[in-house]
């Protein structure tokens, strides 16, 4: 495997799927601790298949926060695992519906690519804290 290729909105991401048929599709959500001051914690969701030597990556920011106010808050942790699931439920029936088999796992080579793909984070979140989908669903008969 050679380049790591960032799609960098979730249509592209799409069209690159319908193109390539990979046969199974990457998605996992994760964390990474930033040695910055106070160290902060990113939370992702990486979405990547292998097309001839390239990976094909499309990566969702999901948040951040300060790591002590993870640490010392027990829901906050609690918000950001459910983001995490949510998200990743959320991409994995979008990929579904286009027929490809959805595997957990993050390309080692893609975990270094900085790059974020639109919709940032997959919702918008509304004053009263009510999510609005960014990424919809794929039509099984649009997958086609």
């Amino acid at each position: 495997m050679g380049k790591v290729i960032g799609l960098l909105t979730w249509g592209d991401f799409v069209e690159e799927i319908r193109r390539a048929q990979p046969r199974a599709i990457r998605v996992q959500a994760y964390h990474i601790t930033c040695s910055t001051e106070p160290p902060i914690v990113e939370f992702f969701l990486d979405a990547a298949f292998v097309d001839g030597d390239e990976i094909l990556l499309a990566r969702f920011p999901l948040g951040r926060e300060i790591q002590f106010f993870l640490e010392d808050d027990p829901c906050r942790r609690e918000q950001f695992r459910q983001r995490m699931r949510i998200a990743r439920e959320t991409v994995q029936k979008a990929l579904a519906a286009l027929g490809v088999e959805v595997r957990p796992g993050v390309y080692v080579e893609a975990r270094e690519a900085r790059l974020a793909t639109d919709p940032a984070g997959l919702w918008r979140f509304e004053k009263d804290g009510e999510a609005l989908r960014l990424v919809p669903e794929i039509p099984v008969e649009a997958a086609a």
